[in-house]
């Protein structure tokens, strides 16, 4: 009952604002939910930040166990159809509070399943879920994905529950008065995929999922023999202003002696074009004001 009722204010923005500041509560709370197919039987509770105003925790709890399952549904569902024709591990880069991996670990059980999240409340929420639903194979890791191992500041944004970053620019202002310096949580340990992989000998990937707010141009350096080695398909966020630099997503890759000849998928339109096209592509969406697009690298 307790759990409903902190839902139902947590779900009114405009009585969270009121509340909030004079009332302590409690910033975790979880939605049922369940999945049965002919091959697959499970439920469990997903765990959520009550105090998120438009993120990922926010969403769901807004609409419910129906927004889980349709939550960025396109290109969830569509990176689950290559998963489907393949063997390894999936990787979920900036996993929040687990709306990939919980879904694709639900549909698919005996996938195995390593979710990188570096902040605190999100990573909680991660560990209390996958007690709920008893997951195997489901490692959860409470660091953020870099292009080497070591230390980093993390940004929050305390109105997006999915909106921390290691680039400060990328966090809003999310705490109202205080500059993004202020913002800066203590240092999160960091790893690169190429090194966590070979120290734990994990030898097939399935699938990579990455939402690092930005980061995504260090992120991919960090994992270049990974997909040297395994060619994964790739949904990535990608910030267009970031094709701007010279060493932007294309020419990483290309440059990265990447013999796989990649094909993007920009997920909304569903428009399919060449590696060597993409920066083109992203610059064109950003003159038409787009600042970030889901693509799918397979």
């Amino acid at each position: 009952m307790l759990n409903k009722i902190l839902l139902l204010i947590s779900k009114r923005r405009w009585l969270k604002r009121i509340i909030l500041p004079l009332f302590p509560l409690p910033t975790i709370g979880y939605l049922n939910v369940k999945y049965e197919s002919k091959s697959e039987n499970c439920a469990g509770k997903v765990f959520l930040s009550l105090h998120d105003f438009r993120g990922p925790s926010f969403y769901i709890m807004y609409d419910g166990e129906e927004a889980f399952f349709h939550y960025e549904k396109k290109g969830k569902e569509r990176l689950f159809s290559l998963i489907n024709q393949r063997e390894g591990t999936f990787i979920d880069i900036g996993a929040n509070i687990g709306l990939f991996s919980v879904f694709y670990k639900m549909k698919k059980n005996n996938l195995s399943v390593v979710c990188f999240e570096p902040n605190a409340l999100a990573f909680s929420c991660l560990e209390k879920t996958k007690s709920s639903f008893k997951f195997k194979d489901f490692t959860l890791e409470n660091l953020g994905v870099a292009d080497k191992d070591g230390e980093l500041p993390l940004y929050s944004d305390d109105l997006d529950s999915g909106g921390h970053s290691f680039i400060r620019e990328e966090c809003e202002e999310g705490k109202e008065g205080k500059d993004r310096e202020e913002q800066a949580e203590a240092k999160v340990k960091t790893v690169a995929i190429d090194s966590y992989l070979a120290k734990r000998k994990i030898e097939k990937i399935s699938a990579i999922k990455m939402d690092v707010e930005g980061f995504e141009i260090n992120a991919v350096k960090g994992m270049l023999e990974t997909i040297k080695k395994y060619h994964p398909p790739i949904l990535l966020e990608c910030q267009h202003a970031n094709f701007k630099r010279i060493d932007n997503l294309q020419e990483i890759l290309i440059n990265g002696s990447i013999e796989y000849e990649y094909k993007i998928e920009h997920i909304d339109t569903e428009y399919t074009f060449e590696l060597k096209d993409w920066r083109e592509f992203a610059l064109k969406k950003l003159e038409e004001g787009v600042g970030a697009s889901d693509y799918l690298l397979f």
